[in-house]
């Protein structure tokens, strides 16, 4: 059974892909005569191209929110007054408030 899928699975592909060339050969006849190494260097670049249009985007978004994020961090550190605190200071107090939520002194549900 397994078998039957597959054989039916790559001869749907392979009958896509035949059409694909005859498509492509039919509306662009000039691809039928560049050379093997040619067209792995179109296609190469082609990818190469499509990658790095995706990757700077998607930088592009990545620096963005990571600004965003540091301006949301300055501003709680701000209103908090956290950055006025040492780090030490500001790691005492988290442990003390870690350590009373987890003996239950604190309950964060009830923090408005």
């Amino acid at each position: 059974e397994y078998n039957k899928k597959q054989i039916q699975a790559i001869e749907a592909e392979l009958k896509l892909k035949k059409a694909l060339i005859v498509n492509v050969e039919t509306n662009h006849p000039e691809v039928k005569n560049i050379d093997e190494k040619t067209q792995l260097m179109c296609h190469t670049y082609y990818e190469a191209n499509r990658y790095v249009k995706i990757a700077e985007d998607k930088l592009t978004e990545f620096k963005e929110s990571q600004k965003e994020l540091e301006e949301e961090v300055k501003e709680i550190k701000k209103q908090t007054g956290i950055s006025k605190l040492s780090e030490e200071e500001a790691k005492e107090i988290a442990k003390s408030i870690k350590e009373k939520v987890e003996s239950g002194k604190v309950d964060l549900t009830k923090i408005k």
